[in-house]
C-alpha cells in the first residue's frame, strides 16, 4: 500500500499551545483514489481533526491489483509546526 507525508502549519493550534505535533491516521483509499475514510491512531490529538480534514481533501493515484484498481488501507503521519 502507498504511504505519504506532509508538513502542514495550523496557526489556531499553534495558539493553543501546541505548536508541534505530528498525527498517523489510517486512511482508506477507495478505487477512485479519493479518500473514503480516515481514522485517527496516534500522535497529537490536538491537530486530529485538522489532519483528517485535510486528508479527506487528498486524491491519489488509484492502487492497482490485477490490471485492476482496488480500495487500500495505509498509514499517513501529517506533522504539523508553527507558521515561519
Amino acid at each position: 500500500p502507498p504511504a505519504a507525508a506532509a508538513s502542514r502549519s495550523d496557526p489556531e493550534a499553534a495558539k493553543a499551545g501546541a505548536q508541534y505535533g505530528s498525527v498517523v491516521l489510517q486512511v482508506l483509499v477507495g478505487r477512485d483514489g479519493t479518500v473514503q475514510d480516515a481514522k485517527f491512531t496516534q500522535g497529537s490529538l490536538v491537530f486530529a481533526r485538522a489532519a483528517i480534514d485535510a486528508v479527506k481533501q487528498w486524491k491519489f493515484k488509484p492502487y492497482i491489483l490485477n490490471g485492476r484498481p482496488v480500495s487500500v488501507q495505509s498509514l499517513i503521519t501529517l506533522n504539523f509546526k508553527p507558521p515561519a
